[in-house]
């Protein structure tokens, strides 16, 4: 028998699932190593393991780990879920708060609460228990403001914090920030305005790291004091910083839409990822791809790049307008692209002014761009011509474009190919030795090959005899397999003539 587990596969013996029962290993594991285990289950499947036996009753509820998903129907089962959960000291806690009701029952209806207590109530249990890892998703309707006790914002456990607020509130400490051990912060669509950002960063010493995302009203992010901080991650869709001051930074990621920012200073990145969100050809204007040179132009130091498909094509805009274009010197480029004609000029550009190259990586993969028809008006408006790439994705395509690349760099030592589950076999294997032949013709550039390959999206049956407790939601099988803990977990679906019919719903694999 086979279970598939996104990038494993995992074989089991059908004759030792058979037994049943007799081969329970798990069951005889001590307490802390099955807390470990529930603690990679949302806390809703975790309590389920509370059927299994008289040793699981009341495993889960020292679990260091909870993990709930809420609405206005269900805020009586978290309020119980956290009443009868027992363990002193978390290392995560993460809930999901959508409440589109201002109000809320309690446990038996009697007692009614507005949303915020309830808010407040949670966050209060979670602090309580010294979290590593705080994860917080809240949507509440109507935009009406939720405001976060000040304890939330003196907490010196906290390692790792995560706030997706869906701009459904505003961060405005109405304290000192004291997040003394915060080493990694990501906000997500929060409305934080450049004070708040101030002074928030300024109570997080030693903070390593840091991701905004579609992060409104904050204007200008000043990281010049946050010297620990080497990784920047922001994506810019409609909303987010116009200025950029993060001289410590080593490591950024960047994605824009078509609005201007402004990187004041990064001159410590070493290593940098580019890319720009889809956008209509009409507003792909001269600011856009001018922005995208002045974001190029500042990481001359950089020696590791990243750039996305329509990055590549607002480059090529540029290359069409005589833009021109800094020189590099990164040692190492990734374009993460499919092959169409409307990134040849940019891309020719970017590797003639690159004379330190010593790796690329071609990841072929599927990605947005801008409309063909638009760029192709375009060039031919202004009578552009260039080599056609078509769509394809054949062998012969793949290569030609090998040698295009090749052709415009001459220091390269290394070109690396990644598809994504593109090619069958037969093509594989024709491509590969088209590389080889490449590589020889090319001053024995060495040409590695890639083929990610994922299972198809399936659910694979089984019978499984002797269960015991067939009436359980679920079903945990472990197997001990070169030292490492992989966990199983089956999803019952019928049962016929005392047989458990089960889907597999996730592999797990614990170091």
């Amino acid at each position: 028998m086979i279970f598939y587990g996104r990038q494993r596969r995992i074989l089991v013996a059908p004759s030792a699932m058979a037994d049943g029962p007799s081969l329970d290993f798990i069951s005889s594991l001590p307490d802390e190593i099955l807390h470990h285990i529930l603690s990679f289950l949302p806390t809703n499947l975790a309590i389920q393991t509370c059927v299994l036996s008289k040793r699981w009753r009341h495993i889960w509820r020292n679990t260091p780990s909870i993990s709930l998903e809420c609405n206005e129907f269900c805020a009586h089962k978290v309020h119980k879920t956290l009443k009868y959960h027992k363990a002193r000291k978390l290392l995560s806690f993460r809930l999901d708060f959508h409440f589109d009701s201002d109000l809320i029952d309690f446990p038996g209806g009697t007692v009614t609460h507005h949303r915020y207590f309830a808010a407040d109530a949670w966050i209060k249990f979670a602090l309580s228990r010294h979290p590593e890892n705080l994860s917080l998703d809240f949507c509440l309707s109507n935009y009406k403001k939720y405001m976060f006790p000040d304890k939330f914002y003196a907490t010196s456990s906290i390692k790792r914090l995560h706030l997706a607020l869906n701009n459904c509130t505003t961060l405005i400490p109405r304290s000192k920030v004291f997040w003394p051990s915060l080493k990694h912060l990501c906000l997500d669509r929060c409305n934080i305005p450049d004070e708040s950002a101030a002074k928030i960063l300024s109570g997080c010493p030693v903070l390593e790291s840091l991701t905004l995302t579609l992060c409104s009203v904050l204007v200008r992010l000043d990281l010049a004091k946050s010297i620990h901080l080497k990784r920047l991650e922001i994506d810019l869709k409609y909303s987010g910083p116009k200025e950029i001051v993060a001289p410590h930074v080593q490591y950024l990621r960047l994605k824009t839409y078509s609005r201007p920012c402004s990187l004041v200073d990064i001159s410590s990145v070493t290593e940098a990822k580019l890319d720009i969100y889809y956008v209509e050809f009409a507003k792909m204007d001269y600011f856009l791809y001018m922005m995208d040179l002045k974001i190029v132009a500042k990481l001359q130091n950089t020696e590791k790049l990243t750039l996305g498909a329509i990055f590549l094509q607002a480059l090529t805009l540029a290359e069409f307008r005589g833009v021109p274009f800094p020189m590099l010197k990164i040692t190492s480029l990734t374009l993460e692209t499919k092959i169409f004609r409307y990134i040849v000029p940019g891309i020719a550009r970017l590797l003639q002014n690159s004379h330190g190259l010593k790796k690329l990586t071609l990841h072929l993969m599927k990605c947005e761009a801008i409309e063909e028809m638009y760029l192709r008006s375009y060039s031919d408006s202004r009578g552009l011509e260039f080599g056609i790439f078509p769509t394809s994705r054949e062998p012969k395509l793949i290569a030609l474009f090998i040698e295009f690349l090749l052709g415009n760099t001459k220091t390269l030592e290394t070109l690396v190919v990644r598809l994504e589950n593109n090619l069958d076999a037969t093509k594989f294997e024709e491509l590969l030795q088209m590389a080889q032949t490449i590589s020889h013709n090319y001053n024995d550039v060495s040409i590695l090959v890639k083929q990610n390959t994922y299972p198809k999206d399936f659910v694979h049956e089984s019978r499984i005899q002797n269960l015991g407790k067939t009436s359980v939601a679920f079903v945990i099988s472990q197997i001990l397999r070169k030292k490492r803990l992989y966990l199983v977990l089956l999803r019952s679906t019928s049962l016929l003539g005392g047989t458990l019919i089960c889907k597999v719903e996730q592999v797990l694999f614990l170091d």
